[in-house]
């Protein structure tokens, strides 16, 4: 089961490629894919690490102030 997963993200990785009609050659989809990337991933992974990053203030400043040994 677990060599499943990744086959099928693959798949679902490369499955906006065959929608796309302006893919004629490997270039074009490899800009395609470093758009995806630049536009979606990158503005994604930054948010989740900000929201991580004020939980960990929160949790340091206000949840543990009544923790003395914390």
């Amino acid at each position: 089961m677990k060599k499943f997963i990744p086959a099928v993200a693959a798949s679902v990785w490369a499955l906006p490629l065959l929608a796309f009609a302006q893919v004629n050659s490997i270039q074009s989809a490899a800009a395609v894919i470093t758009q995806i990337i630049n536009n979606v991933l990158v503005p994604l992974i930054f948010a989740i690490s900000f929201v991580v990053f004020i939980w960990g203030v929160f949790r340091f400043f206000i949840a543990g102030t009544e923790d003395a040994e914390a």
